[in-house]
């Protein structure tokens, strides 16, 4: 859900699926907003995405995403002031594979059709700047899920004969372009853990990284060192998975609030975790 800062783990016997990515169309709404259609096609069933797109022009509060094979299963789709895109389920429903290219989502935002649509790349973890906003890049990725004996397709069937069901990344292409990523992966998270975030300290953002063991409801909240909560940034059902979340040093009602320490704590089916983290300005 890519999600997603995934940490990898090589996998040998696993074979990664597909998804082909491509722009089908923009649409100029003629009140000075667009409409670009993102299609995609694959060879294995999609539980989630992360990616940042560069279509020139500055997002602002009226950007949005809908309709589409992601909006089809349910899911929900942002698209965040920095032109990353997430997407992911809150019951763990997925997009089942597409033989055909289909309409993943449709990104809206102000701007026009001329400069077309991109797939931003750089390394993770590496500070790049997205339309006038620097922060610290958390990669792409397109999950799925795949049996650790790829002999059984699905989970009932690869349980049943003893093995396990495991997070996997979809290698991806771009317009149909040069394979993004090369390797097959897979990701096996044991355990929940809540990492340090980065940059620390930092200004004006900072990403946090965190993986979920077993399916269920999770909160990851920040608080100032009197205790008090002051922003929610993720909350609800999660899948087994790596996620990643950016906190723009704000409250829950959009104030800036004050340099200073402050603690993000992750709960989770009996698991607590808290750490410090120093914005500066």
């Amino acid at each position: 859900m890519k999600k997603i800062l995934l940490s990898f783990l090589i996998v040998g016997f696993m074979h990664a699926g597909m998804a082909d990515l491509s722009v089908s169309s923009c649409l100029d709404n003629g009140d000075g907003t667009v409409t670009f259609s993102l299609n995609m096609q694959s060879d294995a069933p999609l539980y989630g995405f992360q990616f940042t797109v560069d279509p020139g022009a500055n997002l602002n509060a009226g950007a949005g995403a809908a309709g589409g094979l992601a909006a089809g299963a349910g899911w929900l789709v942002q698209i965040g002031a920095n032109g990353t895109i997430l997407g992911f389920s809150m019951n763990g429903t997925s997009i089942e594979p597409q033989t055909e290219s289909g309409t993943l989502t449709e990104l809206s935002f102000e701007g026009s059709c001329d400069g077309g649509m991109n797939l931003f790349d750089a390394e993770p973890g590496a500070t790049i700047e997205v339309w006038g906003t620097e922060f610290t890049f958390g990669g792409h990725s397109f999950s799925s899920f795949e049996c650790s004996d790829p002999m059984y397709t699905t989970l009932d069937d690869c349980s049943g004969a003893g093995f396990s069901w495991e997070s996997t990344v979809l290698d991806y292409t771009w317009n149909s372009g040069t394979t993004e990523s090369t390797n097959t992966f897979g990701q096996v998270i044991k355990e929940f853990k809540l990492n340090k975030n980065y940059p620390n300290p930092f200004n004006p953002s900072t990403t946090i990284v965190y993986d979920v063991a077993s399916a269920g409801d999770v909160k990851l909240s920040v608080y100032n060192m009197k205790g008090q909560e002051i922003n929610v940034l993720a909350q609800g059902y999660h899948g087994v998975d790596s996620y990643s979340v950016v906190w723009n040093g704000k409250d829950n009602s959009g104030s800036e609030m004050p340099a200073g320490i402050y603690i993000y704590k992750l709960v989770a089916d009996g698991f607590i975790q808290s750490n410090k983290m120093s914005f500066v300005k």
